[in-house]
């Protein structure tokens, strides 16, 4: 009985030690994590304010050109054109031929 008794008391000190090295990992661990978490936080920051310099200044340097006055004239037609300048052919056609 007393060698069983030893036996466990053997294993309850090997299992205590190794419980030890397992929290101490694993605060290690959670130190290790939080490092990065501050980093990639750090890193995001940096993103977001340049972002957000980069529309600042574009939004400065779109309010500083002057703007143009669009002169429609007295034409009765109004033209639609296109991102490559072309004329919208439904407005220009005669009614007979529009689709609607």
């Amino acid at each position: 009985m007393k060698k069983k008794i030893e036996e466990f008391e053997v294993r309850e000190k090997e299992f205590k030690e190794k419980e030890s090295k397992t929290w101490t990992m694993l605060a290690d661990r959670e130190c290790a994590v939080a490092a990065k978490e501050q980093d990639l936080l750090d890193r995001i920051q940096e993103l977001k304010d340049a972002a957000v310099a980069a529309i600042v200044e574009a939004w400065a340097n779109h309010m500083l050109e002057p703007l143009e006055p669009v002169d429609g004239g007295d034409d009765k037609e109004t033209k639609v054109r296109s991102s490559l300048g072309d004329t919208n052919a439904i407005l220009d056609a005669p009614e007979e031929n529009s689709p609607n």
